[in-house]
């Protein structure tokens, strides 16, 4: 069935849960976080049968690329959209962090969901419920994360 993030949005996908709750385990390091796709992401992945047939199917990369590929493609994006230089995965969470903080979430539950580690004493005491997560998230998402193109 793949890797457990894979068959984890596989599963949300079929039901139709939005936003798409992902649990992270980093495999250097062995951080455990929680981050999510929200509605924007939902629609691209079920807008492009090749990306839900392989969703679906449990293959480990929704998208085959390493680092590199992804950062030259972004800039390529972005010098084409008259950015230059500037658009990168970097520019994306921050971005994102901006975003969160402008529309006041909590400052540790931001970095939680970036991957941060806030330290043994506030990892070991922050441990909200995947279900709470995706609460506080859904309530942030219209206002601060919803790409709007209108």
């Amino acid at each position: 069935d793949g890797s457990p993030i894979y068959g984890s949005i596989k599963k949300q996908l079929k039901k139709g849960s939005v936003p798409i709750h992902i649990h992270v385990v980093r495999e250097k390091t062995q951080f455990k976080y929680d981050t999510f796709l929200g509605e924007d992401s939902f629609e691209v992945l079920n807008d492009y049968p090749t990306l839900i047939a392989k969703a679906l199917t449990g293959e480990k990369r929704l998208f085959p690329y390493t680092e590199t590929p992804i950062q030259d493609s972004m800039k390529a994006i972005g010098n084409e959209l008259g950015w230059k230089d500037s658009f990168s995965p970097y520019s994306l969470r921050k971005w994102f962090r901006t975003q969160l903080t402008l529309d006041d979430m909590n400052d540790a539950l931001i970095e939680s969901m970036m991957g941060h580690t806030l330290g043994k004493v506030r990892d070991a005491y922050l441990v909200p419920p995947p279900q709470k997560l995706i609460k506080i998230y859904e309530k942030h998402y219209d206002d601060a994360l919803k790409l709007n193109f209108n």
